[in-house]
């Protein structure tokens, strides 16, 4: 599980903007098909990203619903058997060219009867809001965490984007930068939580009967180096715990800060990086983050591309575990937003994000 998508098997998926690029994962297959229009919707998995990452990397659209708002069952849980992991939870979600396919997609999946399908399902109809394609929204605009700068075409894209909801009469909030609330927290905490029950990498390879691919191998232990939010010495009980505590004060502080700003939704980056050279994305922190208890529904729509003649200079990763950026490489793949809003308000979620695009969109083609 990774944000590439290679296997031993059938090999790398390639990203139909460019055949060097990842077309990021897990669900690369499904963002790569739906970016080619050879498929008109896809089904993708996201734990960490894995529905939302592909669909930036291949400039579509890509959305994480609330967990079980979409029956799961029949599918494996490996390798994080779903006990293990009572509120880091596996999510299936869409993919498609539009805002409106995603909505078709949840909106026809939730007429069924879904405990039929998963005894875990939420039987929660869709919900039709009268919504003003006109309202005006007050939207958090997410702090760039400091230890995961983003690269200049993802600052430029959210950067212009926020000036343009903001002239066209949204409240803009630009939310301040917080350790209690931060990316590479949230991040930290679902991967320790990954590690509780993940092989490491020999017995890893060992149960699978094949060599692991490059991008797992080099991702296995992203945070070992320190800063751990729950000290690895403790007995695994101890440390379940204590991540639990982590993780309902990791949610307070996001419910704290939505309340006392009134926020309709949250604006961030999808990701520190566009599509990057394979085997090189790292780790999904500013995806990872709403999936950590919280299980905020959370969107990808693509804005803009990526220029090496606006952003010339090279930039080297202050981390091991997030790439470079290499103006080159990546001269014109797709930029992207990321919208979020909290538990169960996945009908607000993409509502609010067709509100978002008809405005940026009329600019553009202003």
């Amino acid at each position: 599980m990774t944000a590439d998508s290679e296997n031993n098997i059938f090999g790398r998926t390639l990203n139909p903007h460019n055949t060097s690029l990842t077309a990021g994962g897990s669900s690369g297959g499904e963002g790569a098909l739906v970016s080619f229009r050879g498929s008109l919707l896809g089904v993708g998995n996201d734990l960490a990203g894995s529905v939302r990452i592909p669909a930036l990397c291949c400039g579509v659209y890509g959305f994480k619903p609330t967990a079980n708002r979409i029956p799961f069952g029949g599918q494996t849980h490996y390798p994080f058997p779903v006990p293990w992991l009572s509120s880091v939870l596996p999510v299936v979600g869409p993919l498609a060219n539009s805002l409106d396919d995603l909505h078709l997609f949840m909106e026809t999946v939730s007429k069924c009867v879904l405990w039929k399908y998963d005894a875990t399902a939420l039987n929660i109809p869709w919900r039709s809001l009268d919504v003003k394609p006109d309202r005006k929204l007050t939207i958090g605009v997410m702090a760039e965490d400091a230890d995961y700068p983003l690269h200049p075409p993802v600052w430029c894209a959210l950067t212009e984007a926020t000036s343009i909801l903001r002239e066209a009469g949204h409240n803009v909030v630009d939310l301040t930068p917080s350790t209690d609330r931060c990316a590479g927290l949230g991040a930290r905490i679902g991967y320790q939580f990954f590690g509780l029950s993940a092989s490491g990498t020999k017995d890893l390879s060992k149960e699978l009967g094949e060599p692991l691919v490059t991008s797992v191998a080099s991702q296995m232990h992203p945070f070992s180096r320190g800063g751990l939010p729950v000290s690895p010495e403790l007995g695994i009980g101890e440390q379940f715990h204590a991540l639990n505590i982590a993780r309902g004060m990791y949610a307070e502080a996001w419910k704290q800060t939505w309340l006392e700003n009134h926020l309709d939704v949250v604006l961030a980056p999808g990701a520190v990086s566009t599509a990057v050279p394979h085997d090189t994305y790292g780790i999904p922190v500013y995806t990872v983050m709403w999936s950590v208890w919280m299980q905020y529904p959370a969107v990808v729509i693509p804005f803009g591309k990526s220029c090496r003649s606006r952003d010339p200079e090279p930039q080297l990763a202050t981390s091991p575990f997030v790439p470079d950026y290499i103006p080159e490489a990546i001269d014109g793949a797709p930029c992207s937003l990321q919208i979020i809003t909290p538990t169960l308000q996945d009908e607000e979620c993409l509502d609010a994000a067709s509100i978002i695009q008809r405005c940026l969109s009329s600019t553009k083609n202003s």
